[in-house]
């Protein structure tokens, strides 16, 4: 009797056991996923790359989260209002919304988190993303002597907690696309206790990693392989919306043959940014595995324009027109990127939000996918370079990856064969990279940028006087005065006129020469669903299952 008792109690255990579990993690399936690159910090104040983002956007939540149709939807706020001028919103926080160690998320938690990122000592690469917000950039920007605009206090900033449910957010101009940012990294809640605390080490401990997303951290090994371990909050609000248990993330950290090979013997479900052999791209799709995702990426070039030979227009734009963009493109070897006509790549709504503003914009005539070398050398002998021979050193820098390399030398091809200069290229680190485009110690530099919001702006602001990333070195009034104008403007119509004639000056006058706009290869195995992709490269797992 006393056996059969304690057999009973045994089995007992085991069901509360696997309902305990059950309940904590939710059923559904696991999901291993390859990722490209290496992560650089989990603090959202400080997250850095697609990879930092892949863990960020999912083990926290901002007042808005991106919804299973790939659009902006409430998040941790269930609700807001817009005051009638635009320039304030009111948050109300969902009462049942709660941080993975059981305890209320409130408006101070926000309140705490966005002066934190703007906090001049915390060093935010992405603190920008907080300038919409009034006296943001002032508070920011307080202890840079160089800084010429009106500098403000932390307790200025136009962001307060009205009590622990309600947040209010004042802007510095209206703005019809900033609510899609408050689902960005650098608007992810986080809490003051375990910060103060724990300081610099709280987000690489998975026991103080609390965050009040759909998922919990539960590993992150590192070693050969990186593995990021991703399990279902049972805390979250809406964890029923989760569809699976756990998501396993995989860091190639260049390691793509590996990680491609583990892919076709079934050992992963899927990876992103792992290069594709071109030979193999159409069996990929034939067979259903490859998913083509575009991307809010533009690659392009940029002039040094206060140095020679770049300080001319005409200079600038030779070297643009002589480069065969639809042979770039083949150069990246993943056979699913297009030739850019502009900056402003496809997929961003325009006047017309079901067309494309790239579609809208009017073809240049000096930017086609192919060359034209004929009107190329026309315009170096207007800027005064009838003898070639005589041209000044050019040096085209870049970061060094193997992709990148490829590219570089096809341009510097191209430029021998149709322009009969040889330009100098010069691979540098990441750093490195940085120093020099800072230091404008360049001719040409070769970049790339992904927009943070799904907006042409979001690219077209890079080369205003004011912004930080427009190493160039020109500056035009008339092309600040457009970006401030359809900064202002709420009429979306109106708006979307003023941006096309910013790129259309912006062509003109050629700091910058687009190369082409990037697409991912996606890599998935039959069966696997519901993952979402965001043009800003961002996937998310929330909705994603097994058959």
């Amino acid at each position: 009797m006393l056996k059969k008792a304690v057999t009973s109690l045994l089995v007992f255990m085991v069901l509360v056991q696997a309902l305990l579990t059950g309940c904590e993690f939710g059923g559904g399936s696991r999901i291993s996923f390859v990722m490209a690159e290496k992560i650089k910090s989990l603090d959202p104040a400080l997250s850095k790359s697609k990879d930092d983002a892949a863990l960020v956007l999912h083990v926290f939540e901002g007042l808005t989260r991106v919804g299973q149709d790939g659009r902006t939807a409430p998040g941790t706020a269930i609700s807001w209002v817009k005051s009638a001028d635009g320039l304030k919103y009111t948050f109300y926080i969902n009462t049942d919304a709660r941080w993975s160690d059981g305890k209320p998320v409130t408006a101070r938690d926000f309140e705490y988190a966005w002066k934190r990122a703007l906090n001049p000592k915390v060093a935010s690469e992405n603190v920008y993303q907080l300038y919409y917000i009034k006296n943001a950039k002032g508070y920011n920007m307080s202890e840079d002597p160089e800084y010429k605009g009106v500098k403000a206090s932390m307790d200025e900033v136009g962001v307060k907690a009205l009590d622990t449910e309600t947040l209010e957010v004042t802007l510095e101009t209206p703005c019809t696309y900033w609510i899609d940012l408050t689902n960005m990294p650098v608007y992810m809640p986080v809490r003051q206790d375990i910060i103060e605390e724990h300081a610099q080490d709280w987000h690489t401990d998975t026991s103080t990693y609390i965050g009040n997303g759909a998922y919990r951290l539960k590993s992150l090994k590192t070693g050969e392989v990186t593995t990021a371990l991703l399990q279902k909050s049972r805390r979250y609000w809406d964890a029923d919306s989760v569809a699976n248990s756990s998501v396993e993330l995989i860091l190639a950290e260049g390691n793509y043959s590996r990680e491609y090979e583990n892919f076709n013997l079934g050992k992963t479900d899927g990876a992103a940014g792992i290069p594709v052999p071109a030979s193999e791209i159409m069996r990929l799709k034939a067979e259903g595995q490859l998913v083509v995702a575009d991307l809010m990426t533009s690659y392009y070039l940029s002039f040094r324009t206060n140095k020679k030979p770049f300080d001319s227009p005409e200079v600038r734009k030779a070297f643009a027109i002589a480069l065969n963009r639809a042979e770039i493109v083949r150069a990246a070897a993943r056979g699913v990127e297009k030739p850019a006509a502009g900056i402003v790549p496809y997929k961003i709504p325009g006047a017309d939000p079901l067309k494309d503003f790239r579609t809208d914009a009017l073809e240049y005539t000096y930017l086609y996918p192919e060359a034209d070398a004929a009107k190329a050398k026309r315009l170096l002998e207007e800027a005064g370079y009838t003898d070639i021979s005589k041209f000044p050193e050019v040096v085209l820098i870049y970061e060094d990856t193997g992709t990148n390399r490829s590219i570089m030398q096809t341009i510097q091809a191209q430029w021998q064969k149709n322009l009969g200069i040889n330009v100098i290229l010069t691979a540098y680190d990441a750093n490195g990279f940085k120093s020099k485009k800072v230091d404008g110690v360049f001719n040409i530099a070769a970049e790339a940028w992904t927009g943070e919001y799904n907006d042409p702006q979001a690219f077209l602001k890079m080369w205003t006087s004011y912004s930080i990333f427009n190493v160039t070195g020109l500056r035009s009034e008339q092309y600040d005065s457009y970006l401030i104008q359809a900064m202002e403007s709420e009429d979306n119509i109106v708006r979307m006129g003023i941006l096309h004639s910013a790129e259309t000056l912006l062509m003109e006058i050629m700091p910058v020469c687009p190369l082409y706009f990037d697409a991912e290869p996606l890599l998935m195995q039959n069966g696997l669903k519901n993952i979402v992709t965001s043009p800003y490269g961002y996937l998310y797992f929330h909705y994603a299952d097994k058959e």
